[in-house]
């Protein structure tokens, strides 16, 4: 959700930027959850296309900023990468606290996590003096 909520602002406020998505422990190519196409689509946001990756360390070395939904994500990728891909001041927690993910959750769940994810994007283009 949070690749085509930042899709959907770039396109909204005219930033150029590009976006990926990688899951931690993901497989390859599995489609978004319905549930999560449909929070998108009820906030006027396109799910495109998405299919799930794994991250791997040529994302990470083509990424300049890298922001993950919780600690644990943090500290894994640390884990996993840290070793060799330079993650200093490009590895960053999305929001101030864990973002959970809403998987076998209620529609109203998914909503709400899109909706945090995408004031959680917001602050950082902000802070990123993007908006």
């Amino acid at each position: 959700m949070a690749e085509a909520i930042l899709r959907h602002l770039a396109e909204e406020k005219g930033l150029s930027v590009e976006v990926a998505s990688a899951g931690t422990h993901a497989s390859y190519g599995s489609p978004m959850t319905p549930l999560a196409h449909d929070a998108l689509l009820s906030l006027g946001i396109n799910p495109h296309n998405h299919y799930s990756k794994p991250l791997d360390e040529d994302l990470l070395n083509w990424a300049n900023l890298v922001l993950v939904m919780t600690q644990r994500h943090l500290e894994d990728i640390e884990r996993r990468f840290g070793g060799s891909v330079n993650l200093a001041n490009k590895l960053f927690l999305l929001d101030e606290g864990d973002i959970d993910d809403p998987y076998g959750g209620t529609p109203e769940e998914y909503v709400e996590t899109a909706k945090r994810i995408r004031r959680a994007i917001e602050r950082w283009l902000r802070k990123l003096k993007l908006i």
